[in-house]
């Protein structure tokens, strides 16, 4: 099982809130592939646990993470189709 962890900008540890972003609320349970369709800003401390299943960015699709916040992703794979991204919200740089 592949573990992918986005720590943006020098994140902290932080413990994990209430109402993160999980990864049902990107795909039903069942979905595999497990494909993100649309752009999603993740709440603090999200873990996107797909267990077994495997996770895609479709292709111009963009995977935000705040600054200072935490994102584990936990998939079979993870795949990025052409131009699909996951990051800090555009236009953010490190300082």
């Amino acid at each position: 099982m592949q573990i992918v962890h986005l720590l943006a900008l020098g994140t902290v540890l932080l413990p994990r809130l209430a109402g993160a972003t999980t990864a049902n609320d990107i795909c039903p349970p069942g979905a595999d592939p497990c494909v993100l369709t649309s752009s999603l800003t993740v709440t603090p401390a999200s873990m996107l646990d797909f267990g077994n299943r495997a996770f895609q960015i479709a292709s111009g699709r963009r995977l935000t993470v705040n600054d200072l916040d935490k994102l584990t992703i936990r998939a079979r794979t993870v795949t990025l189709q052409t131009g699909a991204a996951i990051g800090g919200p555009a236009g953010s740089r490190k300082g």
